[in-house]
């Protein structure tokens, strides 16, 4: 018997009547452990979800995690044709964060997609993050194809960022070197996707300080509201996977141009 039925089982007994008190209590118990260990099926993000990045605890931290890992989980079964496509799926660590993050193609080179949850909504994002991803983005974002399909995508915004070495404060001493292990990030603009045309794009990265100090990344990204999410439930999962399959072509064209 699968995890998923035997988790099915145990909430239907839990919804039921019990005289005994502690029949109940092992029961919710024994669903409490599966949710913890990522053995439960993903049946969407509850309220306490979003509370966490307000109110953050270390108790909490492991079941914002595991809702996020089962997310994915429930995405790749609707997704089979595009899970090699996806490699592998890491959720970042969280700690007390403002945000939870998970990122396919973990450890390969390139863009990538990422779900993110933060207080008040979910994510997609196509993301170019890196010095060498953000400049082959760019470059796709100014291109004939880029623009196509920018327009054809009315729901999405265009995020751009400047991320500063984080010893930018000694940028003017003798033999400084920027290090970005711990980089400082301040959003340059957002548009919608067909309003981010070739002089807004322009006008963002004429924002960029010292480029030896400050590089760009981009995200493309679409997003649920906390209510959107929690009103879906389960479904959400199918919502987020369309979006994965929509946006995939464009993390392939994007990556493309790295071995050109």
């Amino acid at each position: 018997m699968r995890w998923a039925a035997i988790y099915e089982w145990a909430t239907g007994q839990l919804s039921r009547r019990h005289d005994e008190d502690v029949t109940r209590f092992l029961l919710a118990q024994f669903v409490e452990f599966l949710d913890l260990t990522g053995l439960a099926p993903f049946i969407g993000f509850r309220a306490g979800d979003f509370d966490f990045f307000e109110r953050p605890t270390w108790e909490k931290q492991p079941e914002v995690k595991t809702r996020l890992a089962a997310l994915w989980d429930e995405m790749l079964e609707l997704l089979p044709r595009e899970r090699a496509d996806l490699g592998k799926i890491h959720v970042g660590q969280l700690g007390l964060a403002e945000t939870a993050h998970a990122q396919t193609n973990w450890r390969e080179p390139g863009v990538n997609l990422t779900t993110e949850l933060y207080a008040n909504e979910l994510q997609v994002n196509v993301v170019g993050w890196l010095q060498k991803d953000a400049a082959r983005f760019e470059d796709w974002l100014i291109s004939d194809r880029g623009r196509r399909r920018l327009n054809t995508l009315p729901g999405h915004q265009l995020i751009v960022y400047g991320r500063q070495a984080g010893n930018i404060a000694k940028r003017g001493q003798p033999g400084a070197r920027p290090w970005f292990q711990r980089e400082i990030v301040r959003e340059l603009g957002c548009s919608s996707a067909p309003g981010a045309d070739l002089g807004w794009i322009k006008g963002r990265m004429d924002e960029l300080g010292d480029r030896k100090w400050e590089k760009a990344a981009f995200h493309l990204r679409r997003t649920w509201t906390k209510d959107e999410v929690l009103d879906k439930g389960k479904g959400i999962a199918r919502e987020v996977a369309d979006e994965v399959e929509r946006l995939l072509p464009l993390v392939r064209e994007i990556n493309a141009a790295t071995a050109s």
